[in-house]
């Protein structure tokens, strides 16, 4: 009889303990459910996240056509705009003097013997401050404004057809002065004049 009183004690305590570890396993499965419910919103968080995503990169690639040919109209008129600017590099520094308009005046006439059946007029000229010319040898750009288009057209004809001007050392070049757009796109192009020219192919670079 006291056999069977120690069996039974010792079962009633190993019996306490497997509900203690049964009752602390529920816990943790309950905290593990808690954490999978928790993912699962993380994941639906993050699955209409992506949908909004996708739906917006659906959007955007329906208006890129659009947006593209806006971007293109700006770079036309901003360039429109430009297109009786002249840029003049190579000319050094302070060789205007005081006065940047009698200067140009006298230079772009003497760059190629170049005869203007109207006046030259300038609407305003200056040093394009782009550059550090206590760093750089180089000397800054002269941006100019003329008035009359054919003017420009008539400078830039003739300054295709020849060298570089000499000016005190320096070889003096005259460019249209177009939007940054039109200028990377121009630089793109750089990349295939040596082949032109090993082929002997002709080409205009505006």
């Amino acid at each position: 009889m006291g056999s069977l009183l120690r069996d039974y004690s010792e079962i009633k305590i190993s019996m306490g303990s497997i509900n203690e570890a049964v009752s602390k396993t529920a816990k943790e499965v309950q905290s593990l459910r808690s954490d999978i419910a928790f993912f699962h919103q993380w994941l639906d968080a993050r699955d209409t996240r992506l949908i909004d995503i996708e739906a917006l990169i659906d959007k955007n690639l329906e208006w890129s056509p659009e947006i593209w040919m806006l971007k293109q109209k700006v770079t036309d008129l901003e360039d429109n705009s430009r297109r009786d600017n002249i840029r003049i590099t190579g000319v050094p520094e302070k060789m205007e003097e005081a006065n940047m308009f009698i200067f140009l005046c006298k230079f772009l006439p003497k760059l190629h013997n170049l005869t203007f059946a109207l006046q030259l007029e300038i609407q305003r000229a200056h040093r394009v401050k782009a550059c550090d010319f206590s760093s750089s040898q180089r000397p800054c750009p002269i941006l100019a404004y003329l008035l009359r288009h054919q003017h420009v057209r008539q400078i830039m004809s003739a300054w295709r057809k020849k060298d570089p001007y000499q000016c005190e050392n320096h070889k003096a070049f005259i460019s249209a002065d177009f939007s940054q757009e039109t200028n990377h796109t121009r630089k793109g192009f750089l990349t295939l004049l040596p082949r032109l020219q090993k082929h002997e192919i002709r080409y205009v670079f505006f």
